[in-house]
């Protein structure tokens, strides 16, 4: 049984849709962004603050940024307005323990990047990995792991370590986890923060330190 196929009417069918969706993309170039608009904004250049600002976002991204002025919205833009308020870079808190009831508020108070400075490994990494995720919202992580120190350590979720030998697998874990960036404490000797600092120039890892005596 021969089955007869009318490839005209089927090209329209299949070509028409997408045809129409390309028009209606063309006569809304702003679909899908979002415009904040009439704030002032300071972006913390040394330049003077710039009023009644308008900042077009795609997606994550600030795709411009200029005065009512110089800058039009385009069609099909999500319009917000920001009218009486600052924009401002977002802050960075350069040494917390953070935890997971601390992301929302830290947002909230303007922090979008955190330099944790010690904490439990499994933690500090579940916390990175769900802001990533998006399944949390918080500031960027930037982990050390667990905080290196003298044995017994001062702290519960510290690491101790007795000589230089352990001091170097300290850093290597670092690494493991792809901390940013390693953190000691005051009890640690000089030999092994010796054996410490070359461990973590051999793996560029910046050391940072809570200092004591």
């Amino acid at each position: 049984m021969a089955i007869r196929v009318n490839l005209t009417s089927l090209v329209t069918r299949i070509v028409t849709p997408i045809l129409a969706a390309l028009a209606l993309s063309a006569c809304s170039p702003g679909a899908g962004k979002v415009a904040y608009v009439g704030g002032s904004l300071w972006d913390g250049t040394g330049s003077p603050p710039i009023p009644d600002v308008v900042i077009l976002v795609d997606s994550d991204t600030i795709e411009a940024v200029g005065t009512t002025e110089t800058l039009k919205v385009p069609r099909g833009a999500e319009v917000r307005r920001i009218d009486g308020k600052w924009v401002i870079p977002g802050l960075i808190d350069s040494h917390a323990h953070t935890e997971r009831w601390m992301l929302r508020p830290l947002v909230s108070y303007g922090i979008t990047a955190i330099r944790d400075g010690g904490n439990d490994p499994d933690s500090a990494i579940a916390l990175r990995e769900s802001v990533q995720l998006g399944t949390e919202i918080g500031p960027r992580l930037y982990i050390a792991g667990a905080e290196i120190d003298g044995n017994p350590p001062h702290r519960p979720n510290a690491r101790g370590v007795r000589n230089p030998v352990e001091g170097r697998r300290a850093i290597d874990d670092v690494k493991l986890i792809r901390g940013s960036h390693a953190m000691i404490s005051p009890k640690i000797n000089r030999t092994v923060l010796q054996a410490i600092l070359d461990e973590a120039g051999l793996l560029h890892i910046p050391v940072g330190a809570h200092l004591g005596r």
